[in-house]
């Protein structure tokens, strides 16, 4: 292990016509139907936890954890990605942290999300460039019991959108 940057990687996504959220698999036009409105984005991705049998107790988690993706992973429209962030900034424990720098200097909106489970607190955050609504990154720490040392994770998004140029690895910053 090191705390050294690493080189970045490319990937081939064998699911082309697809995309993954909440459990479900959509279209690009269905990802482009999203609803636009926090509540109504709230409503659907809670139904699709129901769907997929998630227990009505743990439906807020489930919802937590598809935000960040419409933020960074599908081809979402900024209205979209703008009630993902609205919606981001009303779940329990999720608070907004003022403004924060990247590791590659980039400002943007800082939000915290805090969970606690037996002796562990894990401890999100994102840093998202509200003019586009991208997220710029995202970072997680556990914190365990006096004997277990923290685990922490962080990663820069450096760039996303759509291309027709055949991927190349990033070079480190």
């Amino acid at each position: 292990m090191s705390t050294e940057p690493a080189n970045g990687h490319v990937r081939p996504n064998r699911t082309t016509t697809q995309f993954f959220l909440a459990g479900q698999r959509l279209t690009y036009e269905e990802v482009q139907r999203l609803p636009a409105d926090a509540e109504r984005l709230k409503d659907w991705l809670r139904q699709a936890g129901r769907v997929f049998r998630v227990p009505e107790n743990g439906l807020d988690s489930w919802v937590m954890s598809a935000l960040p993706m419409l933020l960074h992973e599908l081809p979402a429209p900024k209205e979209v990605r703008t009630a993902a962030y609205r919606l981001l900034l009303t779940m329990p424990d999720v608070r907004a942290d003022g403004q924060a720098t990247d590791a590659l200097g980039r400002t943007g909106s800082a939000v915290v999300h805090t969970r606690s489970g037996g002796k562990k607190t894990t401890t999100q955050r994102f840093i998202v460039d509200t003019e586009r609504m991208m997220l710029l990154s995202s970072g997680s720490a556990t914190d365990g019991p006096d004997a277990q040392p923290a685990s922490r994770e962080e990663s820069t998004m450096i760039e996303a959108g759509w291309t027709d140029t055949p991927p190349a690895v990033p070079a480190l910053p």
